[in-house]
C-alpha cells in the first residue's frame, strides 16, 4: 500500500452527532456512515425502487435508516434489535425528526439517491 493510500485508510469516522428529543427527555447520536453503510443504504434505495418513476416503496424507509444510524454517545446502535415495524409505532414526529437528523448528518440528500439508482 502506498503512503498516500495508508492516509486515507487511517482517518477516523467523525463522531456521533447529538441530538436531542425532547419528546422523551433525552439525547441520541446520529452514527457517520462508513463506505459499507451508505453501499447498504443505497441497496436499500434501489431495492425500493419500481419499474417506473413514481413507483417506490416507503414502508418503513425511515425506520430503516433510523436503525442503521442512532446510537449512544458510544456509537452503538439503539434500535440494533427492534423491528422496522416497532420503530414505525414511534410518534410520526419523533421518527421524522430522526430521520431527517440522520440524512443531515450522512449528507444523505435526492442526489444520493439518484446516484444510487444510476449505478
Amino acid at each position: 500500500m502506498t503512503e498516500l493510500a495508508a492516509k486515507f485508510f487511517n482517518v477516523s469516522l467523525s463522531a456521533p452527532v447529538r441530538v436531542s428529543v425532547p419528546e422523551v427527555g433525552a439525547d441520541v447520536f446520529i452514527r457517520p456512515f462508513t463506505g459499507a453503510d451508505l453501499e447498504a443504504w443505497e441497496s436499500e434505495l434501489v431495492r425500493r425502487r419500481g419499474k417506473t418513476d413514481s413507483e417506490f416503496d416507503m414502508a418503513g424507509l425511515r425506520a430503516t435508516l433510523v436503525k442503521m444510524t442512532i446510537c449512544d454517545e458510544s456509537g452503538a446502535q439503539i434500535f440494533a434489535d427492534a423491528t422496522t415495524e416497532r420503530i414505525n409505532q414511534m410518534p410520526a414526529t419523533i421518527l421524522e425528526s430522526l430521520y431527517r437528523a440522520a440524512k443531515t448528518a450522512n449528507k444523505l440528500d435526492a442526489t444520493a439517491a439518484e446516484d444510487a439508482e444510476k449505478n
